[in-house]
């Protein structure tokens, strides 16, 4: 029995050899982004703005007495405005949650160490050490399944207040843009928005062929 604290002694110095290890249980989690791009096609349209020539009728008193009639007959024209389809290219945001290479390795660690344990607790710690590492991968799964729902309710918001002022913009309305630009005044936020709306658009400008 006097190996026994011996071997638990070498194994918890393994499990706090390196650099890292001591750090990475403070820490024991690791968070890492990247960007994914996602092609969006955004289609084309089509404005039609129809104007009605009503017809015209002149009369002129001649010198003779008489009257000369001049009737210009109405026409219908229409302006149409094409915009082309066009790619715009989106990110979306993974988000990954790990355990701590550090502390995986220690673990790992002790793991082979205790395969050379001659006592008893060997298939004890051998088990701790399994159940650790599991639990951990599964707390690690959560918390990315966690960030990842709030980074994708973060990037929807951002997707309604995009196609919210793209729409402001597109819909060409004076009134609308001067209410907008009042009530973001009121709020304080109105150089934000603007640089806001000025990416948006100079994104989404169809790009010379």
């Amino acid at each position: 029995m006097k190996t026994l604290p011996s071997i638990l002694f070498l194994l918890s110095s393994l499990l706090f050899m390196g650099c890292g290890t001591v750090a990475a249980l403070k820490q024991p989690f690791t968070r890492s982004t990247n960007a994914v791009p996602v092609v969006v096609t955004v289609p084309g349209s089509t404005n039609v703005v129809t104007r009605e020539v009503p017809t015209v009728t002149n009369s002129v008193s001649q010198s003779d007495g008489t009257i000369a009639v001049t009737v210009t007959p109405g026409y219908t024209t229409n302006f149409v405005t094409i915009t082309p389809p066009r790619s715009v290219t989106n990110y979306l945001t993974n988000v990954v949650v790990s355990v701590n290479p550090a502390l995986e390795s220690a673990l790992n660690t002790v793991q082979t160490v205790n395969q050379f344990n001659p006592t008893p607790s060997a298939p004890f710690i051998n088990v701790a050490m399994t159940a650790l590492l599991g639990g951990l991968g599964w707390f690690a799964r959560m918390k990315t399944r966690q960030a990842q729902a709030a980074t994708d309710s973060s990037e929807q918001h951002q997707s309604y207040a995009r196609l919210m002022a793209l729409a402001i913009e597109e819909s060409k309305s004076a009134e609308t843009k001067a209410s907008v630009a009042k009530l973001s005044a009121a709020v304080g936020n109105a150089p934000e928005l603007h640089a806001f709306v000025q990416g948006l658009t100079d994104r989404f400008k169809p790009k010379p062929a």
